[in-house]
């Protein structure tokens, strides 16, 4: 039921906007309303509307907006996240990501069936597939803002300390440094905070450098060390909701991410985060990367994935972005 009631609130109608349309998180559905209203239509808005991991409030991981066939015409073909479903195809059964067919950072992922229950086993078989191309996108394009309008002296002093450094966007302040440690505040306002960690820790055994309980003690000793709280004796660590480890390859680069919410010790503040961990092109340290949020009156997913996307951008010296 409450997944449904999500679905339900996360279906309006579509923002266009001057130049790439639709607002970040958003993902036009182009199905025809018999299918939409079916139980096809159904999987769409269950899978694509499910809550964000990690986030202390339920909140979908896309808004979903539909228009059929014969409404998909010039205004809404330069909408930023397209799924289009054709369940009546001609040409056999596929799924595609199409990238920019009407305009630049656009992700188009195209079904073609030819008949219902082929286009539900290409949709079912693919979900995953689906739900990262379209965070990938959303990813992709604040890391091309950020380059564009980067912080160039923020980023040198980070990569003096760590050999490498992320595109942290315009405005961007370094708030505390140490031998082995900076905080750079992203974004803060009273009720808005943005903020990435970034620690570094030396290797004993390149072997076992990536196991997850030492990873996960160095993130949380990194958050304690170095985050002190308003109150006497308060310090940023994880909640008491185990965070998540799971292992990812990013341009060929073996990375822990840690998904999981930070509060205060003795004090009332949290909110999620993403931290990446990995070693060093030598191998003798590991380089921590954590982005996290702070935004009690608002929702934060969008918050999340713009610090996500710093975390994500972070490259080595010399290596490719």
């Amino acid at each position: 039921m409450l997944f449904a009631a999500l679905a339900a609130l996360s279906l309006h109608s579509c923002e266009m906007t001057s130049a790439l349309a639709g607002k970040p998180g958003e993902v036009l559905v182009v199905m025809n309303e018999d299918d939409w209203e079916s139980t096809l239509g159904q999987m769409v808005r269950d899978s694509l509307t499910s809550m964000y991991p990690m986030l202390p409030q339920v909140e979908a991981r896309f808004k979903l907006c539909n228009v059929p066939h014969s409404g998909f015409v010039e205004m809404y073909q330069g909408f930023r996240n397209i799924l289009y479903v054709d369940t009546r195809a001609k040409h056999g059964n596929s799924i595609s990501n199409k990238g920019n067919v009407w305009t630049d950072d656009q992700c188009v992922i195209e079904i073609l069936a030819e008949d219902y229950n082929s286009a539900i086993r290409l949709f079912q078989n693919n979900v995953p597939e689906i739900i990262n191309a379209f965070e990938n996108a959303e990813r992709n394009r604040i890391i091309k803002n950020n380059d564009k309008y980067d912080s160039p002296t923020v980023q040198h002093e980070v990569m003096e300390l760590f050999g490498g450094t992320p595109k942290f966007p315009s405005g961007s302040k370094i708030y505390k440094k140490t031998d082995d440690f900076m905080w750079i505040s992203v974004y803060n306002t009273d009720y808005v905070k943005k903020g990435i960690l970034i620690y570094k820790y030396p290797i004993k055994d390149v072997s076992d450098a990536m196991n997850a309980e030492s990873i996960l003690q160095h993130n949380k000793d990194a958050m304690n060390k170095n985050i002190e709280g308003m109150q006497k004796n308060s310090y940023m660590t994880h909640s008491s909701i185990p965070p998540v480890l799971e292992y990812i390859k990013l341009k060929n680069k073996d990375i822990a991410e840690i998904r999981g919410l930070w509060d205060v010790e003795n004090d009332y503040m949290g909110g999620p985060f993403i931290s990446h961990d990995f070693i060093s092109p030598d191998g003798t340290y590991m380089v921590g990367v954590t982005g996290f949020v702070y935004a009690p009156k608002y929702d934060k997913i969008h918050y999340l994935r713009e610090v996500e996307a710093i975390v994500y951008s972070f490259r080595f010296a010399g290596e490719e972005n």
